[in-house]
């Protein structure tokens, strides 16, 4: 967690699209620190940080039948 909102979010792949879900930490430390942080760049943080509630938790339909893991066989070779 590095600032206000205080949270993470989890992404899910399915073969049918993804699911994102924003989660709030629970710790009094991080509620402490997402308050403390909360006041950052004169206020405004939570009116751009922050979004709405399907901001942060919504379901995208896509085609990703295609979309296979990156390994070190697959991946391509750095520039030199």
């Amino acid at each position: 967690m590095k600032e206000y909102p205080g949270g993470y979010i989890l992404l899910r792949l399915y073969e049918g699209g993804y699911l994102v879900n924003f989660y709030k930490m629970r710790a009094e430390a991080a509620r402490r620190w997402s308050t403390r942080t909360r006041r950052q760049l004169f206020g405004l943080l939570p009116g751009y940080a922050l979004g709405s509630t399907d901001d942060r938790n919504h379901t995208v339909l896509r085609d990703l039948s295609g979309v296979r893991p990156l390994t070190a066989y697959n991946r391509a070779e750095p520039s030199r």
